[in-house]
């Protein structure tokens, strides 16, 4: 870019040496039939060099001279300027210097050899056309130049000089058939021009980075990168996007870099990377956007730091890098192989999903906006201390997919930090916490999977509001602390064996169980939270204690199932209890009770109402119960035992005695029929 707009200016800067134009008007012809220079008069009819007027060709009959247009030695340090109106050449051209400046079209129907020298480089306002029906073969040392005006590269053409081309304006048109090879060299700087791709652009030899520089046209015809780095730069600063409705082909170990505002609508194919680079875009600036639809890369997809990626359609991207871009997604869209990240901003369009098929390696984390939902499938581990997933608008979703594992690791942290924002986390494949301190959840949350705290506290630090519907695990040793809000679960399991921290747990459906505690401040001294059921709520794990350092409440729908044996499930309610509903009594394995005997199954500050009682399994078979609801402890009585059941041998003789009655019946009905 430095090297294109330093020549474009000395170029203009020359503008001030251009000859007075000639008012007179010619055709001017090329009468040598052997090599000659164009600046030498007495190669062209009236023995005099072409002017801008004159309409200049180069053809002669039964001879095939080679025509240099060259710096002329008489010019001294100015660049040398040849002129015309038009130009037609059948003729071989050699052009070594010096500028030609052609205000209409000019046609090159022969060989083109382009060493040094630029076309059109001082003319202001031409209207016409150069076409080069067989290319051109630019093998200069230095940098080239295109002018004003438009270029039409007919055949083949070989880019095999150290620098390249620079133009300043106009158009550069490979035209369909047509092929431009880049050898060698490192620029095609075509500064406020366009170049339109209707053929092939081949990058199929050379080595290192070589730099196209545009304001607009795009590719509808095939790019192919063989080898290095071909970087195709959009200069319009007006933020309008090349289109390319073509294909890019890049083979393997080669790399196509895209920078600036582009529009990938084609085929983007291939073994090699490709890099999507618009740094320092601010937002609101246009994307290079990528349609899925024909996206077929074996090969990396890398989006540069900074850069802002628009995905349109359905689609899979095998590999990707996306660094610490800005990713705007409008369909269906699929990462297949783990994505490594930095700090990454999304927006999703309603209907619109971006799955990581293997999770993602992130250092910072995902700030996510829009409609749209972020979908994590694979292995994903988030250091909650220093990473962070975050759906921030109240529309915006984050999904841990089914089968899928998000392990949240780290430390104590700030709020800034963890999972964050006015949207939701979904959770339906396996949410795991480990590690120490106090991790922090801070959005919406529902779990319709697994959430196990294994280690270390999980916080959800929010007024926003959490659901469970699949199955909560809190270990033994652990803190699941939602002080400041409701933990709700409409299905599932809680299975809580350490302590679980909520102003309000209200269980509308499902179970919850375990030998935990719960507590949680509510406000009035010495009262801490209330559970209010409506589900099941089932003490211990076969056996054991529930506490609850607050209010009990068990609605009409609710049902209370304790386990009786050597060792019974008992609910500790630390403030006060309101019982309706049912309590449901089955016996531990194996155990079988003794007459009279009596369990204390519940205490409480104090308690209104009652329960229904109903038994299950072996409590069943006959046992009769008597509960009483004390002060402050209710109690179960056994005041009837089930009834013995009969030997086998018991069990045989009753049977032929039944079949000995059976039969004598049987010779009564028959005698009573004969008589």
């Amino acid at each position: 870019m430095v090297r294109a707009t330093a020549l474009g200016i000395a170029l203009c800067s020359l503008c001030s040496l251009c000859l007075a134009l000639p008012a007179s008007a010619a055709t001017v012809r090329w009468i040598n039939s052997d090599d000659g220079d164009w600046d030498e008069p007495v190669n062209w009819t009236g023995n005099a060099v072409p002017g801008a007027g004159d309409d200049v060709i180069v053809d002669v009959a039964g001879a095939f001279p080679l025509v240099t247009i060259r710096q002329s030695p008489l010019s001294g340090p100015q660049i040398t300027q040849y002129f015309a109106k038009s130009v037609l050449s059948r003729e071989a051209i050699r052009y070594t210097g010096g500028s030609l400046n052609v205000t209409g079209d000019a046609t090159f129907e022969s060989s083109f050899f382009w060493s040094g020298g630029a076309f059109n480089a001082f003319v202001v306002n031409p209207t016409g056309t150069w076409t080069f029906r067989q290319g051109f073969q630019a093998s200069g040392s230095g940098l080239l130049g295109i002018g004003l005006g438009n270029y039409v590269l007919q055949g083949t053409s070989v880019l095999g000089n150290a620098r390249g081309i620079l133009g300043s304006a106009g158009l550069v048109q490979i035209a369909s058939g047509a092929t431009l090879n880049i050898d060698a060299g490192d620029l095609l700087g075509l500064g406020g021009g366009s170049l339109d791709i209707r053929g092939t652009l081949d990058r199929r030899a050379g080595a290192g980075d070589f730099l196209m520089q545009t304001s607009g046209g795009g590719n509808a015809g095939t790019v192919r990168v063989r080898t290095g780095r071909l970087q195709y730069q959009n200069r319009n600063f007006d933020g309008i996007a090349q289109g390319h409705t073509g294909t890019f082909q890049v083979d393997a170990g080669a790399v196509l870099e895209l920078i600036g505002a582009h529009d990938v609508q084609g085929v983007l194919q291939g073994d090699g990377d490709v890099v999507f680079n618009n740094p320092g875009s601010p937002p609101g600036t246009t994307p290079i956007s990528l349609h899925l639809a024909n996206y077929a890369l074996g090969g990396t997809l890398r989006f540069s730091p900074g850069a802002v990626v628009r995905l349109v359609g359905d689609g899979t991207i095998a590999k990707a890098d996306v660094g610490g871009s800005s990713i705007l997604f409008e369909g269906n869209v699929t990462f297949a192989e783990r994505v490594s990240l930095g700090l990454v901003n999304t927006r999703g369009a309603a209907g619109g999903v971006l799955r990581f098929a293997d999770g993602i390696a992130t250092t910072n984390g995902i700030l996510h906006r829009g409609e749209g939902l972020i979908d994590l499938g694979g292995i994903t581990s988030l250091a909650m201390d220093t990473q962070f997933l975050a759906p921030l608008e109240a529309e915006s979703r984050i999904i841990v997919s089914s089968g899928a594992r998000l392990n949240l690791v780290g430390g104590a942290t700030s709020p800034g930090i963890g999972i964050l924002g006015d949207g939701t986390v979904l959770n339906r494949g396996t949410m795991v916490r480990e590690g120490t301190g106090m991790a922090r959840i801070s959005t919406a949350f529902v779990n319709e999977g697994e959430l196990l705290v294994e280690a270390g506290d999980l916080a959800f630090f929010s007024a926003a509001a959490f659901e469970n519907r699949g199955r909560v695990v809190v270990g033994g040793g652990t803190v699941l602390d939602r002080s400041r809000a409701v933990y709700l679960q409409t299905a599932g399991e809680t299975v809580l064996d350490g302590v679980l921290f909520a102003d309000e747990v209200r269980i509308d459906g499902g179970v919850l169980r375990g030998n935990g505690q719960i507590g949680g401040e509510l406000g009035a001294a010495g009262v801490r939270g209330v559970v209010v059921n409506n589900g099941e709520i089932a003490p211990g794990n076969s056996p054991g204690t529930l506490v609850i350092d607050g209010n009990y409440v068990q609605g009409a729908s609710g049902v209370l199932t304790m386990e009786l044996g050597d060792v019974s499930d008992r609910l500790v309610i630390g403030g006060d209890a309101s019982f309706a509903g049912t309590l449901a009594i089955g016996f531990v394995d194996g155990f079988v009770p003794m007459l009279g005997q009596t369990f204390e199954l519940l205490t409480y500050r104090s308690h209104t109402g009652s329960m229904a009682f109903r038994t299950l399994g072996e409590a069943s078979r006959g046992y009769a119960f008597a509960i009483a609801f004390g002060d402050q402890a209710a109690t179960l009585q056994v005041t009837g035992l089930a009834p013995p059941i009969p030997e086998p041998a018991s069990i045989a003789l009753v049977g032929i005695g039944l079949g000995l009655v059976a039969v004598a019946a049987r010779r009564r009905r028959s005698l009573a029929a004969t008589c």
